[in-house]
């Protein structure tokens, strides 16, 4: 994975990447690293070089932020930082739009639900909070998993939601309501 040039303090100083997130909506990438930021750039061909990125702008946080993503429908860009709490970005300022705090241990990802209007989360804690992007509240808190939640992914409207118990469940977002639980994979299904 390559940073911007501009994403390293000195020669000496290597950045970790934590996330990345693409944003269509300003042909962005954002990054997510080692230094407290959030590196938003644009990816550029140049002929007889390949692809270079030019730095668009670094947003500096008090905290480290290790989850990244893109809310098409609210134009906002979602981050979760080691703090547990969920951070609302526009891409044109430095400070955070807003915060969300609900989980009451670690946050393992995050989605954007644009269709629905919802951004989730899961956490250690066993549980899914559905948030409206619109006004930042809790929309549902969906339960079900006997560990902790690994990771989401959404198509429509099913939530597919991945346990460390080794269950896979999806969830209709329409009634809110377990659909469907896949058991017996031998290993935690990747987030």
């Amino acid at each position: 994975l390559l940073l911007p040039e501009n994403a390293r303090h000195s020669n000496r100083d290597i950045v970790k990447v934590y996330a990345v997130c693409y944003i269509p909506h300003k042909d962005l990438y954002a990054y997510s690293t080692s230094d407290y930021s959030i590196v938003l750039c644009k990816e550029i061909f140049v002929p007889g070089v390949g692809a270079t990125f030019s730095l668009y702008r670094r947003i500096m946080h008090a905290f480290l932020h290790v989850k990244l993503c893109w809310c098409e429908h609210s134009h906002v860009l979602c981050s979760v930082a080691v703090d547990d709490v969920i951070y609302g970005w526009s891409v044109d300022a430095p400070d955070p739009l807003f915060d969300m705090s609900r989980h009451t241990n670690t946050i393992t990802d995050v989605l954007s639900l644009d269709q629905q209007g919802l951004v989730g989360t899961c956490s250690l804690d066993k549980k899914i909070i559905l948030w409206s992007q619109r006004t930042q509240r809790v929309k549902a808190v969906l339960r079900g998993h006997k560990r902790g939640v690994r990771g989401l992914h959404g198509m429509g409207d099913v939530l597919l939601s991945a346990g460390f118990e080794c269950d896979a469940k999806t969830w209709d977002l329409v009634s809110l309501e377990p659909a469907l639980t896949l058991r017996g994979h031998r290993a935690p299904w990747p987030g």
